[in-house]
């Protein structure tokens, strides 16, 4: 299987819930997440802060005609640590993988 798409920008923030359908729910923080796709390059990624933000971004210099697909979503904590976890099962895979070559 070809993957011919990168992740081209990765932003996010962390937010406090204003509005909910229960009352518990408000005032709970909650992690925006931005990601931006496009075409496979071969360019290093860098990271920087989003000035007068809390936000973070990691970002891939842009080829000029490039189209990029944006996906948005938020995660809650328990969200965002099931993520994490799953995010450090595939780092250790590839520690392994790369330990064993």
């Amino acid at each position: 299987m070809a993957w011919h798409g990168v992740l081209r920008q990765f932003v996010w923030r962390l937010d406090l819930k204003r509005q909910a359908k229960h009352a518990a729910e408000l005032s709970q923080p909650v992690v925006i997440v931005e990601l931006a796709f496009a075409e496979q390059a071969q360019v290093p990624p860098f990271s920087k802060h989003v000035p007068g933000t809390q936000a973070r971004s990691v970002s891939l210099p842009q080829t000029p005609a490039e189209e990029k697909t944006i996906v948005r979503f938020e995660m809650d904590k328990e969200q965002l640590k099931t993520m994490l976890g799953s995010i450090a099962a595939i780092q250790q895979s590839l520690q392994q993988y790369a330990g064993g070559r």
